[in-house]
């Protein structure tokens, strides 16, 4: 289908009826759900920005306003570079050389910030920030100055901490997070590098070593101590190349990866391989609440913050596992800032038997509604990675990247109990909510590449308890009770998949 139901019949209309028809179109776009495919919104889009250069109307402006918004959607919702770039000058255009009221500094604000996304340079809002600041000093009219106050100290950092784009990427962090069975290594890069992993043999001591290209080294130890899998690091330069080796205390398996956007590179070292546990065997449980400290998740219309209710649904599930003579490992226990990568260090390290993170869904439209659950894998929809790039805090495209990744890391053993664990948790937490009465939408068991689950080593899920964006499921989400069905229909899900079922 295409925009014919939004452009109305083919009947020829004159040139300003069928402009004024583009825009209304255009506008109904914006709200429509599901989106349009791509080609249609893009090609729309490019259409009322033609009719805006054409023109020198009043509504021109309007227009370019509304293909950009269009642009952007398309951005968010696809991934394509060329439609953020696209958006950002529409924004430009629509904005003017001059500011001069709230609607064109928001413009040149989004412009701003679209450009420095897709381009991946922080350093063009910097330049942005001075160049308004330095023409209100001078005299200008200076009226974006307020929209842009908020990232004045964002910027700051940025001038500070960015390292240029021309030349070499630093490693900015080298972390190990131990375990007596299985531990993990991350390096941290200020942009993406090429790297290399292989097993070698100092004297009669195992290591594996990453080996870094074009990279420079910032403030590292030379020598980590971890313990466990991995008896120690190093860090240094050997034939121009940067060189971090773990070194192995005894056998050791090991998985390394990438995740794209900050660029870290992944080191997981085991003494077994994984799957090598009881396919169902459950004594130990880590739960995983999503968020937390300076990244609250996702806020509803009313102020209920994601962080605050992933933490007491975990809190409220915790005790009823241990009742049952179940384990029970938190990657958080509080209001805590926990890494993506280090929650799945931690599991790994606690032998768990299976990994639930719990998370609360958020969408640009209020209406969405309803309860989902997620397994890792390739993403098969845009609304799965969609919601997997919000929760990555990276973009669309970072997050499909996920899928190479795990084409060589995927275990059929893993995804297969993962999946069954993930039906068994979707229809009995959706079973304790209708008790309550509440008429839940279910959603499904969907496939996407959430950074928080690369490299478990056990089945492992993704449950998006509700959408916080909705006012009423955000009302649902802040009352106790509705907590309480959530953790009890979880608990249910884990004891049906103890008990073979």
């Amino acid at each position: 289908m295409g925009l014919a139901w939004l452009l109305g019949s083919g009947c020829s209309t004159k040139p300003e009826q069928k402009t004024e028809t583009e825009l209304s179109a255009g506008t109904a776009i914006l709200t429509a759900d599901p989106l349009p495919p791509r080609r249609e919104v893009v090609a729309h889009a490019h259409a009322l920005v033609a009719e805006a250069e054409r023109e020198s109307s009043a509504s021109s402006n309007e227009k370019r306003l509304v293909a950009a918004k269009l642009f952007e959607r398309a951005f968010r919702l696809y991934g394509e570079g060329e439609d953020g770039e696209a958006a950002a000058n529409s924004y430009l255009r629509a904005a003017g050389e001059n500011p001069s009221d709230d609607v064109s500094c928001d413009s040149r604000v989004r412009a701003v910030l679209l450009k420095a996304e897709v381009q991946r340079k922080p350093t063009l809002i910097v330049d942005e920030v001075d160049r308004i600041s330095k023409g209100h000093d001078a005299g200008g009219n200076g009226m974006c100055m307020k929209q842009f106050a908020p990232l004045v100290e964002k910027a700051k950092l940025l001038r500070d901490n960015t390292p240029s784009e021309v030349g070499l990427a630093h490693v900015t962090g080298v972390e190990a997070w131990p375990g007596a069975d299985a531990s993990r290594l991350v390096i941290a890069a200020s942009r993406a590098v090429p790297y290399s992993v292989r097993d070698g043999i100092d004297g009669e001591r195992k290591y594996v070593e990453i080996e870094i290209e074009g990279a420079t080294l910032d403030r590292i130890p030379p020598l980590l101590q971890v313990g466990g899998v991995v008896s120690h690091v190093t860090v240094g330069f050997e034939r121009g190349a940067l060189r971090i080796r773990a070194y192995l205390p005894g056998q050791g398996f090991r998985r390394a990866f990438h995740l794209p956007e900050p660029f870290r590179i992944v080191l997981d070292i085991a003494r077994q391989l994984p799957g090598k546990h009881a396919p169902r065997s459950v004594s130990r449980i880590a739960l995983d609440a999503g968020h937390g400290w300076s990244d609250p998740g996702a806020i509803g219309p009313s102020g209920v913050r994601e962080k605050d209710v992933t933490l007491d649904i975990v809190h409220r599930l915790a005790p009823i596992l241990a009742k049952s003579g179940i384990g029970v490992v938190l990657t958080r226990d509080g209001d805590e800032t926990v890494s993506l990568e280090e929650r799945t260090g931690r599991v790994n390290s606690s032998q768990a038997d299976l990994f639930v993170s719990i998370h609360c869904n958020a969408s640009e439209k209020a209406e969405s509604h309803g309860v989902e659950t997620y397994v890792l894998d390739r993403d098969r929809d845009v609304v799965a990675s969609r919601v997997a790039a919000r929760e990555n805090g990276a973009s669309v495209a970072a997050t499909r990247e996920v899928g190479t990744i795990l084409a060589n890391l995927k275990l059929d053993g893993e995804s297969k109990h993962a999946t069954h664990f993930a039906d068994l948790l979707q229809r009995s937490v959706l079973t304790s909510m209708r008790l309550g009465a509440v008429n839940v939408r279910d959603g499904g068991v969907k496939q996407a590449g959430f950074y928080v689950l690369v490299g478990a080593r056990m089945p492992s899920v993704l449950f998006e308890t509700s959408y916080i964006s909705n006012p009423e499921e955000e009302s649902r989400l802040a009352s106790p009770d509705f907590r309480q069905r959530i953790a009890d229909g979880i608990a249910n899900a884990i004891r049906a998949y103890k008990e073979g079922r």
